[in-house]
């Protein structure tokens, strides 16, 4: 019976910092502007202003998640940038919450969706009701997880702005992007965004 060719031999990885531009220096725990620099198709210089005007990243400090989570979710800045996107995960429910369905295409739960509504820190996060997509629970693993190497198999098409645990990463038509050593392709996607150009 023959072999099935591993799945890293499917896939080509490639290392981020050698598809951007603009760039001038090496910046610590800048994976969010690398993967936003090529998720979006823009220069580093712009991906580093994004993050830090719209998810309040400071210099050689890592994003926090809730931040370029809200940038990803805000349609409507997007749209001003010239940008559509879709989150590959969650969609908006008017379901109620149900944290303990038997079945995941019944869960529902409560997120963070936006921005805040001004500068004070105090203000509250719009929060929104959230149920996994159909396309999330059909690719996906049995298990609930969806590995790297598996999102690039399945989605290979498009732009993608991915979040592993404590990092971000991209695709671009099923080819990996990273600026890390993750080629095992096992590390499981927690978000996965479709960029699109409108």
């Amino acid at each position: 019976m023959p072999r099935k060719t591993p799945l890293n031999d499917q896939v080509t990885y490639t290392s981020s910092l050698t598809q951007i531009t603009g760039r001038p220096y090496v910046e610590a725990n800048d994976c969010v502007p690398v993967a936003i620099a090529i998720s979006f198709n823009v220069s580093y210089e712009t991906a580093h202003k994004w993050c830090q005007q719209y998810m309040g990243r400071r210099n050689g400090c890592g994003t926090n998640r809730s931040r370029h989570d809200a940038f990803m979710s805000n349609k409507e800045l997007l749209a001003e940038l010239g940008y559509k996107v879709t989150d590959l995960q969650w969609e908006e429910t008017d379901a109620p919450e149900n944290l303990g369905a038997a079945d995941p295409a019944d869960l529902v739960l409560r997120r963070v969706r936006g921005v805040k509504t001004s500068t004070r820190s105090c203000d509250p996060y719009n929060h929104t009701s959230f149920r996994y997509t159909q396309w999330w629970l059909e690719n996906r693993r049995h298990t609930g997880r969806f590995p790297i190497l598996r999102m690039a198999l399945r989605m290979p098409k498009g732009r993608i702005f991915g979040v592993v645990k404590g990092h971000a990463m991209s695709m671009v038509d099923g080819q990996v992007f990273d600026n890390t050593n993750r080629k095992s392709g096992r590390h499981n996607m927690e978000r996965a965004y479709l960029v699109e150009k409108i």
